[in-house]
């Protein structure tokens, strides 16, 4: 009965039925009756609805980390009803919208908690994040200009925005976003590998390697460094120090159909036209500086980093962006930061703008205090 009561609001709830059910547990009671009374449409008093929030947000939470975002999407829809001003409901119910694709909604959320807070960095970050995913690259990039001036030492601002002009072909100022991130945190190797990629659209094939090797010094095992290699090797027709390469990627992804079938086409390309160089007992020696060279002397490259497979095989292509959440946090405080990644809210107080917190997957401290 007390099912059929929180369901259809029509339904009368019969007393007696409430004080069996009371006899049992009590506390799971005053919550049925409070659910009860909202699905009924009947006003909640003040300190009512402030439990309700309480009860149902940490619920929302614990559906969000451990990923089942359908159900968190509507505990924290339910929240949003509740106090529709939220800053932290609004946070994860946009978050709730962005990891299930519903990029459209999640901006939307993002731009009632700007309205709030115009000057929350990872809100911008956060918006720029879902713009991105829904191919509004200029807006996109906006967002994380925005969150560059707020916050100008969190690395996946500047690393989020050279994907994004990536995508815009725009190339040399790619470039220069991946050289902010490594300029902030040398060690970056996905800077590195990206500014790679970039450098082969612009068919500068000599920076591209350096820049690929400098990937493999901070990450000898980066597969999409490697697989980009062997593909310059083979189209340079250096064989044997591309198969070097592409066995180095195959360790690390045996049952890479892609990787296999490239790796018979250098075999079967090198026993048809002797290797340019002498074979190679390993990958080539890492560069330590980009040495800038003519780039129309390599029209011949490819302007991307990896070859279309032609037998539908899946191809080994860069890091993309995954949403995992990004703390919106209201003060400019030293902080964790992951890359790529999303920002995600505090919890502490839900109606009280949020604190940092480390983000799911952890990396050294990137953000220095400013001198």
């Amino acid at each position: 009965i007390l099912s059929l009561a929180m369901q259809h609001p029509s339904v009368y709830c019969p007393p007696h039925a409430l004080q069996h059910i009371a006899s049992i547990d009590p506390k799971e009671l005053r919550k049925a009756r409070r659910k009860a009374a909202v699905h009924r449409g009947e006003p909640m008093a003040k300190k009512d609805v402030g439990a309700e929030f309480e009860r149902i947000f940490q619920d929302g939470l614990t559906h969000f980390k451990t990923k089942n975002f359908t159900d968190a999407l509507k505990d924290f829809s339910e929240c949003v009803k509740l106090q529709d001003n939220n800053f932290n409901a609004l946070s994860y119910l946009g978050l709730c919208h962005h990891n299930l694709k519903n990029q459209a909604d999640a901006i939307d959320c993002y731009n009632k908690c700007l309205s709030i807070d115009p000057e929350h960095s990872t809100t911008w970050f956060n918006k720029g994040h879902s713009c991105a995913q829904a191919d509004r690259l200029d807006e996109a990039v906006e967002c994380f200009d925005k969150c560059m001036a707020l916050r100008p030492r969190f690395i996946p601002a500047p690393l989020h925005k050279g994907q994004a002009l990536y995508k815009l072909c725009r190339y040399q100022q790619a470039i220069d976003c991946y050289d902010l991130v490594i300029s902030l945190k040398p060690g970056s190797e996905g800077a590195f590998l990206h500014k790679g990629h970039a450098y082969l659209a612009l068919k500068d094939v000599e920076n591209a390697k350096v820049c690929y090797h400098l990937c493999l010094k901070h990450n000898e095992a980066n597969t999409h460094a490697l697989t980009s290699l062997g593909e310059i090797c083979m189209e340079q027709h250096e064989y044997n120090e591309s198969v070097d390469y592409l066995d180095a990627a195959l360790a690390q992804m045996p049952d890479n159909k892609y990787l296999r079938s490239l790796r018979e086409k250098v075999v079967e390309l090198s026993m048809n036209e002797p290797d340019k160089r002498t074979p190679p007992t390993g990958p080539a020696s890492i560069v330590s500086e980009p040495t800038h060279v003519d780039p129309s002397s390599t029209e011949s490259m490819m302007a991307k980093s990896s070859v279309e497979p032609s037998n539908g095989a899946s191809l080994v292509e860069p890091p993309t962006v995954e949403p995992l959440p990004v703390e919106p946090v209201k003060m400019e405080t030293v902080g964790t930061s992951v890359e790529p990644s999303l920002v995600e809210p505090s919890t502490s107080e839900p109606t009280v703008k949020p604190t940092v917190e480390p983000t799911l997957t952890q990396e050294p401290n990137t953000e220095q205090e400013e001198p």
